[in-house]
């Protein structure tokens, strides 16, 4: 009987045991099949962040998504390299700001699905590359270098805490934006701090709440690091945030809107959310001598279907069905008058599509380029930026190359050497206007 006993404890250890095996082999399978990864910490994009909601991941890297490459510098920018704060004597730097379209995401369902695009793909990286190109064409020693400082789904107001929490350490002679999507065509006045739901304002509401999805997450976090069943919940859970019940938090979720009709309340819309990050950005130019420009981001829904490659236009045809925001092309057309109105430079490339560009796929989905976009977004912010990175040659020394034991490298003369490059597009705010309105 005693053995008996023995034998049928055994046996359910030993079936246990193979439904955990089980179980572990099921959900390595599943997070491999989503191109999840099995490390709990580099399957991630991006961790929590103390001041700005999130962060990009340093150790980010899956097999599909990223090409099995780490994407993500370790002071936490899109490069393959750290990069040092001290700038480089004759290089102009450039810091871009913005977000999944800017950092170069892929795309999912309900469209094909796509990687993310590889770091030299990216548009600073394209724009880098012209700039620099523009620059050795011109008999220019100097070079450009361009820090993708862009964070999926950043909001305008990110950049200003960004900026404040690290950019500035960088001292940039240029900050170029490229936003749109994720909070410019909102048509009731709202606060786009307190609507804003993601990351670590989602955990300090569950927090302070003290429910226990909060407590069940932060356990499931712990057993994920051994476990791939754990893995797969704690990824449900992140997907699935459930809203905090209670009048104190539901206030901060809605709208406020004003008697005023669209478009009449538009001023004060932008003057209230966007406006006032870029402003408060600009005040900080003025203090840490840079120049900044906007720059509205291409989104497939504005193009002229007749420029769009057959793939882009079925990517059209998808957004259509699935994305639908009726005061989109009524407030674009705004936006110009509003950012002259407080002196901020911006230039509208909401549509880069042309009857040249009509054989290349620009899209991967409703506002993200594939690698080709990136080439042309970048083309249409060149004359832009080109006359900003000529400007600021004109106060600076110029360079000469030297040669040495160790290799070329670049000395600083004695003398300025101005060089002017003509800017002029549809939508774009006039810079000497600018500056004779107090610009940076």
């Amino acid at each position: 009987m005693r053995r008996e006993s023995q034998f049928r404890l055994l046996l359910i250890v030993l079936i246990g045991l193979v439904a955990v095996v089980a179980l572990e082999l099921g959900a390595r399978f599943v997070l491999k099949a989503q191109d999840q990864g099995t490390d709990p910490v580099a399957g991630g994009r991006h961790l929590y962040h103390p001041y700005r909601s999130h962060q990009l991941n340093p150790t980010y890297v899956r097999d599909l998504d990223t090409h099995g490459l780490k994407l993500h510098s370790a002071d936490g920018f899109r490069s393959d390299r750290p990069i040092a704060k001290d700038r480089t004597p004759g290089v102009i730097r450039i810091v871009m700001m913005g977000g999944s379209a800017l950092y170069g995401i892929g795309a999912e369902a309900p469209y094909p699905r796509q990687p993310t695009l590889k770091n030299d793909e990216t548009v600073p990286a394209r724009l880098e590359a012209r700039l620099n190109a523009e620059l050795a064409a011109a008999g220019r020693n100097e070079k450009v270098e361009v820090i993708n400082a862009a964070v999926v789904a950043y909001r305008t107001f990110h950049h200003l805490v960004y900026f404040n929490e690290t950019l500035y350490e960088y001292r940039p002679d240029l900050v170029l934006f490229l936003d749109g999507h994720n909070d410019f065509y909102h048509y009731e006045v709202y606060n786009n701090w307190q609507t804003y739901v993601g990351g670590t304002e989602s955990l300090t509401r569950h927090f302070d709440h003290r429910g226990l999805w909060f407590t069940a997450l932060a356990n499931v976090r712990f057993l994920a690091q051994y476990s791939n069943v754990f893995m797969v919940l704690e990824k449900a859970m992140q997907r699935s945030w459930p809203e905090v019940p209670g009048p104190r938090f539901a206030q901060l979720d809605a709208p406020r809107t004003v008697e005023a009709a669209f478009p009449a309340n538009v001023p004060q819309l932008l003057d209230e959310s966007i406006m006032k990050t870029y402003r408060q950005l600009k005040t900080l130019g003025e203090m840490f001598d840079f120049e900044m420009m906007v720059f509205l981001q291409p989104q497939v829904a504005f193009e002229k279907a007749a420029n769009l490659s057959p793939g882009d236009r079925e990517i059209q045809s998808i957004t259509a069905r699935h994305e639908i925001n009726p005061r989109r092309a009524e407030l674009r057309p705004l936006f110009p008058e509003q950012f002259r109105r407080h002196g901020i430079a911006f230039a509208d490339i909401a549509d880069i599509a042309t009857e040249a560009s009509s054989g290349q796929d620009l899209y991967l989905d409703y506002c993200h380029l594939s690698p080709a976009g990136s080439v042309v977004a970048a083309e249409r912010m060149l004359p832009h930026v080109k006359e900003m990175v000529w400007r600021r040659l004109a106060t600076r020394p110029a360079v000469q190359a030297t040669v040495s034991a160790s290799g070329p490298s670049v000395v600083a003369a004695t003398m300025s050497v101005p060089v002017h490059a003509p800017v002029g597009s549809r939508g774009v705010v006039d810079l000497s206007e600018s500056l004779l309105a107090g610009r940076q």
